[in-house]
């Protein structure tokens, strides 16, 4: 098997991965939160019965009762947490690709106005901004292919045949997206 070397890849290869590599620390930070709180209340919890006198003189059955509601509350409770948790990170990542989708859904149908902004907080800012210049860039050539095409037809609308031609030339020499990726 070729070294990476010998592959065409550099010897420190990067690894592309979903999240960008500010967006990484933060995340697992707010995870590793979240579970280090959930296990604090059960400590918590846990303490709290073995230092009061909830337990003593109890028979068995009461003893379960106790630790099936203190075990039933730290679910509810951790439960809450970790969706609101789960809720605040998915709507930080999917609103952002909602937002983008919905952009580019109207520069399909030729409406460049789709709004591209995000919140303060939310994720895919770098996906965002590629897309707010592919957006100006698109635009910037359909108002130019429109303009083009009006001088067109007011050269047929003449009769001038060289000023169509020189039109059409030029139509001809405006690149096109998927030219310009192949020539890439």
């Amino acid at each position: 098997m070729a070294a990476p070397e010998q592959q065409g890849k550099p010897k420190f290869f990067h690894r592309q991965y979903l999240l960008e590599r500010g967006t990484q620390l933060p995340f697992a930070l707010l995870i590793l939160g979240v579970l280090v709180g959930l296990g604090t209340l059960y400590a918590g919890a846990v303490w709290f019965l073995a230092d009061t006198h909830l337990l003593r003189d109890r028979s068995v059955g009461e003893v379960r009762t106790v630790l099936l509601l203190v075990h039933t509350g730290y679910g509810v409770i951790g439960g809450g947490i970790l969706f609101i948790s789960t809720l605040l990170l998915t709507h930080r990542f999917v609103g952002p690709s909602f937002v983008m989708r919905q952009a580019v859904a109207k520069m399909r149908r030729g409406d460049f106005t789709g709004r591209l902004n995000l919140r303060r907080r939310d994720y895919h800012k770098e996906l965002a901004e590629e897309l707010r210049q592919l957006r100006d860039e698109l635009a910037e050539r359909h108002d130019r292919r429109t303009l083009t095409l009006e001088s067109l037809e007011a050269c047929l609308a003449k009769g001038d045949v060289a000023g169509a031609r020189i039109l059409v030339a030029e139509l001809r020499e405006q690149p096109q997206p998927d030219e310009e990726s192949a020539a890439a």
